[in-house]
């Protein structure tokens, strides 16, 4: 059985584009209510691509657009993050999430909230 010729170019050039594109990878955060999912793009380095923020009672959550949240920390390979948001949303106050390891700390609405943290690779 012959293949056509057109199906194996698609495949040649599929096996080809496809280890070239980014990876991704999801971390998130759970604890009393509090609910941090991140997607990490990977180019040429890690980057935070997307996150979402539910709060305790809040079943949608919150989509914090790239320029509203600052990361001073992301190291893959150490396993450490910190993520600053300032509150620019009305919807979502300030917060803090530190991560060492599979530790995490969030310091939102004056207290804070420790839980173990997932990397998700």
């Amino acid at each position: 059985m012959k293949l056509p010729i057109r199906l194996v170019a698609v495949l040649l050039l599929w096996a080809l584009v496809v280890p070239l594109a980014p990876a991704t990878t999801s971390l998130s955060f759970l604890q009393d209510g509090y609910w941090i999912d991140m997607e990490i793009g990977h180019a040429e380095s890690a980057t935070v691509a997307s996150i979402r923020v539910h709060v305790p009672g809040d079943s949608n959550g919150v989509h914090l657009p790239g320029n509203t949240f600052a990361v001073e920390v992301l190291d893959i390979d150490q396993r450490q993050l910190v993520l600053h948001y300032a509150g620019d949303l009305p919807a979502l106050g300030p917060f803090v999430l530190t991560v060492e390891g599979d530790k995490a700390r969030l310091d939102i609405d004056g207290r804070t909230v420790a839980s173990t943290f997932r990397w998700f690779m």
